[in-house]
């Protein structure tokens, strides 16, 4: 089997003086990533990104302005508010910019780009579960991140903020039937009573409205939330952060780096946790004194840089 080429030099790294390899079965003799200082610059940062594939519909971008280094996620897709009955075309949005320092570790970067990824797509995800109030039949968005925080924090301030508060099962199924998901009706399959005041509320969604499918990874797989109340705030809330899970591990599963996916739950942790111990054998190397002050001053070194200024 051919193994992915991934060499840190090539990547912004520098090897320290006089570092050290290890020896890792099926991987070879190789310099570890903490034996590396790095110095980013727009280069080295544009070809981590091009050895990272994403989910499809987004883009990687990569730039320097005044503030430094920073990468950025762009999103295809169709808008999530209808206006005016105009035409549902794709477009292209951009997320906010993640900054970079230049010491950052290629493996830092990475992880960061996964989670500007993640979070773009959380984002979108959050502005397609909407509700419909049933005395105006106006439909909308309580989880979107467009929320004003000023008119919240002064409405919140003034204390009760809960419709509801351990209501009964008709008027948690009649919530459930105000939802919808990327235009899918949320259906109930059934409440299960599991002891101790909680519930297991397994859904399911519908199909797709005009065959526009906004989260194609959800599809018509169940939904079930463990709650530990009928309550119809505590139900809402623990649905979105369930599909927010669901987004994440959609990212994870079609995020890779040099063509492994590195975030998979198909990874064993155990064997990550083998690998990271066998490139750390710190006992061994560090009995090098000369090698030992070096690595020891270029981490002070490090983490110096990182301290913020105050």
């Amino acid at each position: 089997m051919l193994l992915p080429v991934c060499d840190y030099r090539e990547l912004g790294g520098r090897l320290i003086s006089q570092a050290k390899k290890v020896t890792i079965d099926t991987v070879g003799d190789i310099y570890p990533q903490h034996y590396y200082t790095y110095h980013q610059d727009v280069d080295s940062l544009s070809r981590i990104l091009s050895l990272i594939k994403t989910p499809p519909g987004f883009l990687l971008f990569s730039g320097h302005d005044n503030n430094g280094l920073y990468i950025q996620v762009g999103i295809i897709g169709h808008e999530n508010y209808v206006r005016d009955g105009k035409p549902d075309i794709e477009k292209l949005v951009y997320g906010r910019k993640w900054r970079i320092d230049a010491d950052t570790p290629t493996t830092e970067i990475v992880q960061t780009t996964l989670l500007a990824v993640q979070k773009v797509r959380e984002h979108e995800v959050r502005e397609l579960l909407s509700w419909t109030d049933p005395e105006n039949g106006i439909r909308t968005t309580p989880f979107s991140c467009h929320q004003d925080i000023n008119l919240l924090t002064m409405r919140f301030a003034k204390g009760k903020t809960k419709s509801t508060s351990n209501t009964d099962e008709t008027e948690l199924k009649k919530v459930i039937g105000q939802l919808r998901l990327a235009g899918r009706e949320v259906k109930l399959s059934q409440i299960i009573k599991l002891g101790s005041g909680r519930l297991l509320v397994d859904l399911t969604l519908g199909t797709a409205p005009n065959g526009k499918d906004s989260l194609p990874d959800l599809g018509h797989t169940p939904i079930g939330l463990v709650l530990q109340q009928c309550d119809v705030s505590h139900f809402m809330h623990e649905l979105m952060e369930q599909i927010i899970h669901l987004s994440n591990k959609y990212c994870q599963e079609n995020f890779s780096f040099c063509g492994v996916k590195r975030f998979s739950r198909e990874h064993d942790p155990r064997q990550i946790a083998d690998m990271s111990m066998r490139s750390r054998p710190y006992k061994k190397h560090m009995a090098d004194k000369s090698f030992s002050e070096t690595f020891e001053r270029v981490n002070a070194d490090i983490d110096r840089n990182r301290a913020p200024y105050i």
